[in-house]
């Protein structure tokens, strides 16, 4: 009776080590490397997962990795910013793996705050027009551009040369204070935006009520307008573009205007006696310091 037991159990240990055994044979060592579909180049951090397991590695610097499954296993691809792919082993030893960046649309995303948002998930009032629309009609500044181009945006001349037009987004909110809205350009918030160049621009975003005084505290006062500039192109071929346009200006109507003997002709018929500077030794001195023009040379 004895020896059927050692029997019995010498033979349930050899199917153990033979079970041990198979499952060893069976598992197979995979390397390969994780490149981006678009540039070719290598893809670190990416997560090769085996599927339906815990067996999980990370792939290198230079985007290469080493993972022992079965196999008849699927490897799990995964990596923030590009779609995940299921990739059968087959019993191959070598893998390689591209990866496809995933685009978001920019109808679909608005940017607020330091980040983006799906435009469903916002609740806030907000307007948004992208850099082409922007830019169809020429314009000196980024304000004058903006002008007519948004709904709730009001931008009015303020009739003084070279100056800058007036912009309001929540209307006058003081009467001792500036009622300017707050610009943000790529994260950055700034209050002066005369130099910078429309033609640069991606999007703009304008956040209207008061939720973006939770982002930007009181400075959102009176509404945020979010700038996003444009990106280089990551394709390797350089890009020239050219954007050129002209006006031509003419005078309606020409004053007629007195030159210098009749001006002196009516300061006699008006005053009864010339102008000063028309007579000696004023006539003989310059205009102005710093020049060699008399006002007897001047005629005007």
């Amino acid at each position: 009776m004895r020896k059927q037991s050692d029997q019995l159990r010498k033979a349930l240990c050899l199917a153990i080590l033979c079970f041990i055994t198979g499952s060893i044979l069976a598992q197979n060592r995979i390397t390969g490397k994780i490149i981006n579909q678009s540039d070719n180049q290598p893809v670190a951090g990416a997560t090769i997962q085996e599927k339906d397991a815990a067996n999980a590695t990370v792939s290198a610097n230079d985007g290469s990795f080493s993972i022992t499954v079965g196999n008849n296993a699927t490897l799990i691809v995964t990596f923030i910013g590009y779609t995940s792919q299921e990739i059968q082993v087959n019993g191959r030893n070598d893998i390689s793996i591209s990866l496809q960046p995933v685009v978001s649309g920019l109808n679909e995303v608005v940017v607020i705050g330091y980040g983006t948002q799906r435009r469903a998930n916002i609740t806030s009032a907000i307007s948004s027009i992208d850099g082409k629309t922007l830019n169809q009609v020429p314009a000196p500044n980024f304000s004058q551009a903006l002008q007519g181009r948004m709904a709730g945006i009001t931008v009015v001349n303020n009739g003084t040369p070279g100056a800058q037009p007036i912009v309001r987004v929540r209307g006058i909110s003081s009467i001792s204070f500036s009622s300017d809205p707050l610009y943000v350009i790529d994260g950055i918030p700034t209050g002066d935006i005369s130099s910078f160049d429309s033609r640069d621009i991606e999007t703009v975003d304008v956040l209207k009520d008061a939720s973006a005084a939770a982002i930007y505290g009181s400075r959102a006062t009176n509404g945020v307008i979010v700038i996003t500039t444009k990106r280089g192109k990551r394709d390797g071929r350089l890009h020239v573009g050219l954007n050129t346009f002209y006006g031509v200006q003419k005078v309606t109507k020409r004053l007629d205007l007195l030159d210098r003997e009749g001006f002196m002709k009516y300061a006699v018929a008006y005053r009864g006696s010339q102008v000063p500077r028309l007579l000696a030794p004023e006539i003989d001195k310059p205009i102005y310091t710093g020049t060699n023009q008399t006002y007897g040379q001047t005629n005007t």
